[in-house]
C-alpha cells in the first residue's frame, strides 16, 4: 500500500489521479449534467496520462512524437466526440470567460524574460534578430523553389503557406492575415482563414518533429543561446523561491502585466502577446522589479509551466487543432511546401549557429519555433526538443518573428492590390 500512495502518475500522485479517473468517468456517464467537470477533467486526467507515456517510451521520448500525440490524440477525440461537444464547448466557454490560455501565454513570456540575465539582453537579441532573418530568408527561398517545381504560384504559395506558417499562431498571426488579405483582394475571410489552417497545423507539428530528430542527437543543451539566466534568481538548496508568499506576489504581477498589455494591445491595435513581450524586456531591462516580486514572477513560472504542459497541450489539441484541417493539410500538394519552410528554417538556423557562437542544435530548434503556433506551439516545439531551458529566446523568437512576418505579408497584399 505505502508503494502505490507513493507512486506518481506525472506529478500527481496515483491515489489522487485514479480518483481524477472516476470522477471523469461519472461525467461520461451523464455528459449533459455537469458538462464543465468533463471539460476540465479531460485535459487534466488526458494530459498527465499523455505526459507520462512521453516519459516513460523511450521511441516518443527520441523523437518528440510524445509531444505531437499530446495534440493530435485530443484534436482525433474531439472530431470523433469522445470528448462530448458539451464539455468542449464549456471548457472553451470557461477558457474565454477567465482568459485562461493568453495567461498561461504571459506566464511563458514574462517568466522566461525575467529569468534572464539583464546584462545579456540587448547582445543576445541582436544575435536572435539575425538568426530569425536568416531562418526567414532560408524558408522562403526553399518553399519558393518548391512551389516553382511542383507549378504552383510562388506569391500565393508564400502569402498562404509561408506566412501563415512563421506569423505566430492563430489569433496573433492567422486571423489578422484573413483579414488583410480579404480586404486586399476581395475575398471572405472564412474562406481565407480555412485555406491557411491546415498549413498552420501541420507546420507546427513537422516542427515538432524535426526539434525531436535534431534534440536527440545532444540531449542537453550545450549553453544558453543568446541570453544567459540570471544567477540571483536561480534556485538555491535551501531556498528555491516557492514559498507562498513569493508565489502570490508573482501571481499579483503576473497578472498586473497581463491586463495592462491586453489595454495597451486593443489601443494600439497589437497582438497582446507581443506587448507582453516587449513590456517584459523592457522591465528587465530597467529592472524596477527587484527582489521578491521578480523572483515571485520567476518562480511561479517554473512552478505553473512543467506542471500545465501537458494538459495545455491537450487543450490546444481539442480545442485550437482542427481534426479535419490537419488530415487536409496532408495532402502531396499542401504538404510539400510546408515541408520546404519547415526545413529551410532548420537549414537556416544550422547554417548560422557557428557564425553567432550558437549549437548547432540549440539554434536549429530555435530557428524552428519560428513556425510555432504561439505560445503554446512554443512549449510543443521546446519540449520535442527537450530545450525548454530555450523558452526566452524562442519567445522572442516567436513574437519578433511572427510581427515581423505578419506585417511583412499585409504589405506584400496591399502592393499587389495596388
Amino acid at each position: 500500500m505505502r508503494e502505490v500512495a507513493a507512486a506518481r502518475i506525472g506529478s500527481v500522485p496515483l491515489p489522487l489521479y485514479l480518483v481524477l479517473v472516476v470522477a471523469l468517468a461519472g461525467s461520461l456517464a451523464a455528459p449533459g449534467k455537469a458538462p464543465l467537470i468533463g471539460g476540465l477533467l479531460f485535459p487534466i486526467v488526458g494530459g498527465i496520462a499523455l505526459g507520462e507515456l512521453a516519459r516513460r517510451i523511450a521511441f516518443l521520448r527520441a523523437t518528440g512524437l510524445g509531444t505531437a500525440l499530446a495534440i493530435l490524440l485530443p484534436s482525433w477525440l474531439a472530431w470523433t466526440h469522445v470528448i462530448p461537444e458539451g464539455s468542449a464547448a464549456a471548457l472553451r466557454g470557461m477558457l474565454e470567460a477567465i482568459d485562461g490560455v493568453p495567461f498561461y501565454v504571459t506566464v511563458l513570456i514574462a517568466g522566461s524574460v525575467m529569468s534572464v540575465d539583464r546584462a545579456s539582453l540587448p547582445s543576445g537579441a541582436l544575435r536572435l534578430l539575425v538568426l530569425m532573418m536568416v531562418a526567414t530568408v532560408a524558408a522562403v527561398a526553399c518553399t519558393a523553389a518548391f512551389a516553382l517545381l511542383l507549378g504552383q504560384s510562388v506569391v500565393e504559395t508564400l502569402l498562404l503557406v509561408v506566412a501563415p506558417v512563421m506569423s505566430g499562431g492563430i489569433s496573433a498571426g492567422a486571423i489578422p492575415l484573413s483579414l488583410g488579405y480579404g480586404e486586399a483582394f476581395g475575398v471572405a475571410k472564412d474562406e481565407l482563414l480555412a485555406r491557411m489552417m491546415p498549413p498552420l497545423i501541420v507546420g507546427n507539428l513537422l516542427a515538432m518533429l524535426l526539434a525531436g530528430v535534431v534534440g536527440r542527437r545532444q540531449p542537453e543543451p550545450l549553453a544558453e543561446c543568446g541570453v544567459q539566466p540570471a544567477q540571483s534568481l536561480l534556485p538555491t538548496r535551501d531556498d528555491d523561491g516557492r514559498s507562498s508568499g513569493n508565489l502570490a506576489l508573482g501571481l499579483v504581477a503576473l497578472l498586473a502585466l497581463h491586463l495592462a498589455a491586453g489595454q495597451i494591445g486593443l489601443a494600439a491595435d497589437w497582438p497582446s502577446p507581443l506587448v507582453v513581450l516587449l513590456l517584459a524586456t523592457a522591465l528587465r531591462l530597467a529592472d524596477p522589479l527587484t527582489g521578491r516580486a521578480r523572483a515571485g514572477i520567476v518562480a511561479f513560472y517554473r512552478l505553473v509551466v512543467p506542471v500545465l504542459i501537458y494538459p495545455v497541450l491537450f487543450i490546444a489539441g481539442a480545442l485550437f487543432t482542427p481534426w479535419g484541417a490537419f488530415v487536409e493539410g496532408l495532402a502531396p500538394a499542401k504538404l510539400l511546401p510546408v515541408i520546404a519552410a519547415v526545413g529551410g528554417l532548420a537549414l537556416g538556423g544550422a547554417i548560422m549557429a557557428r557564425s553567432l557562437g550558437f549549437p548547432a542544435t540549440d539554434a536549429t530548434i530555435l530557428a524552428l519555433t519560428r513556425a510555432a503556433m504561439g505560445g503554446t506551439g512554443t512549449v510543443a516545439v521546446l519540449t520535442a526538443g527537450r530545450r525548454l531551458q530555450l523558452m526566452a529566446p524562442a519567445q522572442i523568437l516567436t513574437r519578433l518573428g511572427g510581427a515581423a512576418m505578419l506585417s511583412a505579408a499585409l504589405a506584400a497584399a496591399g502592393m499587389l492590390k495596388g
